[in-house]
């Protein structure tokens, strides 16, 4: 067996397996989070990232989009909306929007028992306990973002006028 190999099997052997589900819970870092999400922008730099969620592309939505920054980031991804994992897994139920949009996901998320988090060894984590390190989901009509952050991170959002021309 290679080093490799034996490195995998070492790793995934000694990872506990989740039996969790993870639940979801509206994040809401601004007032006004009425409809759907076009799509979700991440922009990263060393230690913090951006997630630009464009509402302005909704028909009959507010020309605005909202700015997400978070100042202590572990980790981020995106995929493309049915290539995302939790598209595999049986999840509870998602917390939906109101009204006119209420077939729709809420397009901000904090994730609690996170299966992505538990799949960081210690050592990833930075020995962190896990429950310092949250969680946050951006769930768009095209694409679904996910940030972890520190606990000690500082998250500010703020709307921002369309840019398209």
């Amino acid at each position: 067996m290679s080093n490799r190999s034996a490195r995998y099997q070492m790793v995934h052997e000694t990872t506990p397996k989740s039996s969790m589900q993870e639940t979801y819970i509206p994040f809401m870092p601004v007032a006004d989070v009425v409809g759907p999400c076009a799509h979700a922008v991440l922009c990263t730099e060393p230690g913090d990232c951006t997630v630009r969620l464009s509402f302005s592309n909704v028909r009959g939505a507010p020309a605005r989009d909202l700015l997400v920054r978070f100042d202590s980031v572990m980790a981020c991804m995106s995929h493309a909306e049915f290539s995302h994992p939790w598209e595999a897994m049986s999840i509870a139920e998602i917390p939906r929007l109101a009204e006119r949009w209420n077939g729709y996901a809420f397009p901000m998320l904090e994730v609690m028992d996170s299966h992505w988090l538990a799949s960081f060894t210690d050592t990833q984590a930075i020995g962190l306990a896990r429950g310092a390190v949250r969680h946050f989901r951006f769930v768009s009509l095209d694409n679904i973002v996910d940030v972890l952050m520190y606990g000690g991170g500082v998250v500010t959002a703020e709307w921002v006028a369309d840019t398209q021309e």
